[in-house]
């Protein structure tokens, strides 16, 4: 919710049928091991899109034009035709409006700025729970942000799908 509560968690390895490159898995550890034998895309992602559906929630994401061209991409693989229109709120958009005075705006930045640990950094769950962290702490400089039309004119949110 946008005071930060979380109302659901969705995580699932997903097997993408071709080996990880070793580059990959130095980012986020996970193995072709770890998804051997998980769901493919075509069974998680339109579990995730009625997770999301199902629920009054921000999406949130840092740097979400990026995540948001894996997500359309895999959409459009599996040939998705229920696509939720659910606003994605980019953190980084929205510190770089609240913290003009940052000379950076990564979310290892943020995350120092703000002295919010990430233990598992580029694991997807620990990543999308410290961005919540970040947008919390965000609405909270001054001037606080008090409603969700002020997010929106801050962070110009996309929507998913398009």
């Amino acid at each position: 919710r946008s005071d930060g509560r979380e109302i659901g968690r969705f995580q699932q390895l997903v097997d993408p049928q071709t080996p990880i490159p070793w580059e990959a898995t130095n980012v986020h550890g996970i193995t072709d091991r770890m998804v051997r034998g998980q769901p493919v895309l075509a069974e998680v992602l339109p579990e995730f899109l009625n997770f999301v559906a199902g629920k009054p929630s921000l999406m949130m994401a840092h740097n979400a034009p990026f995540d948001l061209r894996f997500l359309t991409a895999g959409m459009q693989r599996i040939r998705c035709r229920q696509i939720p229109e659910h606003p994605v709120v980019d953190t980084l958009r929205l510190a770089r409006a609240r913290l003009p005075h940052l000379r950076y705006h990564k979310l290892p930045d943020l995350c120092a700025h703000f002295d919010i640990t990430n233990p598992k950094a580029h694991r997807a769950l620990h990543d999308s729970l410290v961005v919540k962290d970040v947008f919390v702490q965000l609405t909270r400089c001054r001037p606080v942000v008090t409603s969700l039309e002020d997010v929106f004119e801050l962070a110009k949110p996309k929507m998913l799908g398009q």
